[in-house]
């Protein structure tokens, strides 16, 4: 099976699952709230580089600052280095808006779509290089109290220039904090 049918498979389920689970809402609790909130988690890329199927997974954290805003949306400064990715450490910033699917319960599924850059070094240019990237992803908030939460996410990481061909597909967890 290749990392793209995994990809896919991975993004369908992160959307399924919370529909499956809607019966766990807690009504004394607002999980609603605006706020800004902190949230630090760890991922895998899989290669769905462009012309090539496959590639070795790599490892890496992310880290995110938002501020939900309204109830159903929310902006993020979103920062994540990965291991290696086709022999590279790249670190990625984007600046992403995220969109709650369903937001009456603790149990909350998400869209989300970014841009910011890529950068890291590249073995046949000198230095550092980097380049635009753009980032669309799906996951789901399972609210754990009113100020903590677990996110679970799939992203599609789509870089421009000179990382054009280092395409990927990230899952990963997250623990969030909201003040």
């Amino acid at each position: 099976m290749s990392h793209r049918t995994v990809a896919l498979f991975c993004s369908l389920a992160l959307l399924a699952l919370p529909a499956a689970a809607a019966g766990a809402d807690d009504d004394k609790v607002d999980f609603t709230r605006t706020g800004v909130y902190l949230e630090l988690g760890g991922q895998a890329m899989l290669p769905v580089y462009r012309h090539q199927s496959s590639g070795s997974a790599s490892g890496g954290v992310t880290a995110r600052a938002g501020w939900r805003a309204a109830r159903p949306f929310a902006l993020e400064l979103h920062y994540e280095w990965n291991e290696d990715v086709a022999d590279h450490a790249v670190n990625l910033i984007t600046v992403d808006g995220k969109v709650l699917v369903y937001t009456e319960g603790a149990i909350q599924p998400f869209v989300r779509v970014g841009v910011g850059a890529i950068f890291g070094h590249l073995d046949d240019r000198g230095g550092l290089s980097s380049s635009f990237v753009a980032r669309f992803g799906v996951g789901t908030d399972y609210w754990l109290t009113d100020n903590v939460a677990v996110s679970i996410f799939g992203d599609f990481v789509l870089p421009m220039g000179h990382f054009h061909y280092l395409n990927t597909f990230s899952v990963g967890a997250a623990a969030r904090y909201t003040f």
